[in-house]
């Protein structure tokens, strides 16, 4: 998974403005086999209930939404963000359950409100994670 410049800084900003509670957003771009290109991020709602310190939820109608708007503009929706407030760039066992397999799901890991680390996962047809290449702007941002 590569990251633009531009989205990078919508996906920190996002994450920084929404501290300590979780952001989630999704990535816009395109996809080939083997790599995938987040070009724009779409900041969306935490729709989840309570706790959103330590979890996020997506409404079926923002990802319809954002898939529209993607198509529109000649992309997909190639891949989910979502903060870690309290830092750690890991999948969680919840985050593994409301996962896709042909999406990508970057974690950002926060400390002191910045940027500490960013990692990119994605969800094999068995369900296990594995971790992919991220290629993104330097964290700390």
């Amino acid at each position: 998974m590569q990251i633009s410049l531009g989205a990078w800084y919508v996906m920190s900003s996002h994450a920084r403005a929404t501290c300590p509670e979780e952001c989630c957003g999704a990535l816009l771009g395109w996809k080939c086999p083997g790599w995938k290109l987040g070009r724009e991020a779409l900041p969306l709602v935490n729709a989840a209930p309570g706790g959103r310190e330590h979890g996020y939820r997506l409404e079926p109608a923002e990802i319809c939404e954002a898939d529209r708007r993607a198509r529109k503009r000649g992309l997909e929706v190639v891949g989910i963000y979502h903060s870690h407030p309290q830092g750690g760039a890991s999948f969680s066992e919840t985050d593994r359950e409301n996962a896709w397999p042909w999406l990508s799901f970057v974690v950002l890991s926060m400390a002191g409100g910045r940027i500490e680390t960013a990692a990119s996962w994605t969800l094999g047809e068995d369900r296990r994670l594995v971790r992919e290449a991220l290629l993104a702007p330097e964290a700390g941002s």
